[in-house]
């Protein structure tokens, strides 16, 4: 499958950058979040991240990993408690 050619608005752009940066840790020797589905949406998608990666400040980059290790573990905490897992 080719990737998927996608155009975005500045408002895309910046709902993109998470899902970019968990992608980017996921690809490091030691991530802190291993999160394969992300690599694999960004693959498929004909988008020219350079952009991002001359433009994000790292502290900006592990802020947004660390938010996604707290929403991950409060969502697997509700799916537990509510027997959805």
């Amino acid at each position: 499958m080719s990737p998927e050619k996608i155009e975005l608005t500045n408002v895309q752009k910046t709902l993109l950058l998470p899902l970019w940066g968990r992608s980017i840790e996921n690809q490091k020797k030691k991530p802190l979040l291993v999160d394969p589905k992300a690599v694999e949406i960004i693959k498929n998608m004909d988008y020219d991240f350079s952009g991002f990666a001359s433009q994000v400040n790292p502290l900006s980059r592990a802020a947004w990993i660390a938010r996604s290790i707290y929403f991950d573990e409060k969502i697997a905490e509700h799916l537990a408690a509510t027997g959805l897992t």
